[in-house]
């Protein structure tokens, strides 16, 4: 599968939006400046976070769970309303939680919300970036893939974030889902919606 690389204006309306979300799950209740969110205590935790999601993905995959079949929640998904909000959750819980598909949207959601926090909304060309890996990846198998992904979604130093982190992510994002065959934008919706329906910082302390 080749998952399509948004344009810059839609990109820029999903970091927004996904950035928005976190932010009324309470994610930045404790980085609500931008001052704070240059601390190396705010970066390094969320480069932890993002990497603790593509941790999962790499458990899932030990599990042989990959992606999970959407067509039955694809109609419920595009719906959006409250009337089949209980029934989308269920079915997402049984169907999609757990699986690669579910921890790389968890990753790109991550990561976009990062760019958003520290008003990042032109992230660069993610192509360029994509290439990159691919041929850093060539010949590689999937546990060498994971790693070198791993390394790509880790920011440049605890200091800054940068565009070129941004863009590196993402590109390694589409990487592993092109791989895996993972409908990425599909699952990043999924997961964006049902991240609506949880409860503040999703039960967590950070």
């Amino acid at each position: 599968m080749q998952n399509a690389i948004l344009s810059d204006a839609l990109l820029k309306q999903q970091i927004e939006s996904l950035h928005g979300q976190s932010v009324k799950n309470g994610f930045y209740d404790d980085y609500p400046t931008q001052e704070s969110r240059r601390s190396e205590e705010f970066i390094c935790s969320r480069a932890m976070l993002i990497s603790g999601e593509l941790a999962e993905a790499y458990e899932a995959y030990r599990s042989g769970k990959i992606d999970a079949s959407v067509e039955i929640i694809g109609d419920i998904g595009d719906q959006f309303n409250k009337e089949n909000m209980h029934f989308f959750v269920s079915i997402y819980r049984a169907r999609v939680k757990g699986t690669v598909a579910e921890e790389l949207a968890d990753v790109y959601i991550r990561i976009c919300c990062v760019a958003g926090s520290v008003g990042i909304y032109q992230v660069g060309d993610i192509s360029e970036w994509l290439s990159a890996i691919k041929e850093n990846c060539k010949n590689k198998d999937i546990n060498s893939c994971f790693f070198r992904v791993l390394y790509s979604v880790l920011f440049t130093n605890c200091s800054t974030i940068h565009t070129s982190d941004i863009s590196q992510g993402l590109a390694a994002v589409y990487f592993l889902a092109d791989k895996l065959n993972i409908d990425l934008h599909k699952h990043v919706k999924l997961k964006a919606f049902y991240n609506t329906t949880r409860e503040y910082k999703h039960g967590r302390n950070f």
